[in-house]
């Protein structure tokens, strides 16, 4: 299953090569493709008790709305990501590069492990981040035409505009029960290790069953020189179930699509689905 709306169309384009590739693997291969958010949730769902395995090729939305659309069935099918996105973020945790080689590297070779989602009440499921504040809207604003165009450029753009427009976020966070309170510049919660492209959670785990929420002073680029130079200067929480408000009036960005507004309560859930993966828990020694 894939979606023509992600990415620079990399599935159309080596669509014989990834067919071939899957062929090594599967004997049977049903192929769909989708053109709605809504489609691919009803074909990921029919597949549930159906299908071994669901194949998707997208963006980070377009696996987000597969994980949300699982998040609650029964005998759901092992997933195999094709990283076909702009940025590609999410299938960093997999060992999947943004190249349909290297998916179907972790797809034929790779071993089926259960990994972590995220749910927001009263919300849904989302997959590796939660933000809010400086930065946090530049992947849900950027026009899908410039990613189109530019890649992962389109977003820097943004970014370079906002690096002078200073903001503080006044959060209030309990984090399994214990409180924090700090003016940050934005809130990042991270169930993963890549964000834009970038390794920022470089000891990150979305098979631990826990939740890193960063909270970085007001510094260098209204807070993400501390990412690059100062880390340091950035306080880390590790938790299964947060509770985060803030006075800021714009919405979350969870896996980089615009959420809901105000106070965000998660919990990490633990092995929620399966995942084709060359990596996976860490061993305890």
């Amino acid at each position: 299953m894939y979606s023509r709306s992600s990415g620079h169309g990399q599935m159309e384009l080596h669509h014989a090569q990834i067919l071939r590739g899957l062929q090594k693997k599967f004997d049977i291969i049903d192929e769909r493709v989708t053109k709605t958010a809504e489609e691919g949730r009803e074909l990921a769902i029919a597949a549930c008790g159906n299908y071994d395995a669901l194949i998707v090729a997208g963006g980070d939305g377009t696996f987000t709305n597969i994980v949300n659309a699982l998040a609650e069935q029964e005998n759901t099918p092992i997933l195999g990501y094709i990283n076909n996105g702009t940025i590609g973020d999410i299938g960093h945790n997999f060992g999947i590069r943004p190249s349909y080689r290297s998916a179907l590297k972790v797809i034929l070779k790779g071993t089926p492990t259960p990994f972590d989602i995220m749910k927001a009440d009263g919300y849904g499921y989302f997959a590796y981040v939660a933000g809010v504040g400086q930065y946090a809207d530049i992947p849900y604003i950027t026009p899908r035409k410039q990613k189109k165009l530019l890649g992962r450029l389109a977003y820097y753009n943004i970014a370079l505009k906002e690096l002078t427009q200073f903001k503080k976020v006044h959060a209030k966070i309990v984090a399994d029960g214990i409180e924090y309170e700090q003016d940050v510049p934005f809130v990042l919660l991270l169930n993963g290790k890549h964000v834009g492209g970038f390794l920022v959670n470089d000891r990150g785990n979305i098979f631990d069953g826990k939740m890193d929420l960063y909270l970085s002073k007001p510094g260098i680029w209204n807070g993400l020189g501390q990412f690059l130079f100062r880390r340091h200067h950035i306080k880390k929480i590790v938790a299964k179930d947060i509770y985060i408000h803030t006075d800021h009036d714009m919405p979350w960005c969870l896996d980089g699509e615009a959420g809901p507004l105000g106070d965000l309560h998660v919990i990490c859930i633990h092995n929620a689905l399966r995942i084709y993966s060359l990596r996976g828990p860490k061993k305890s020694k």
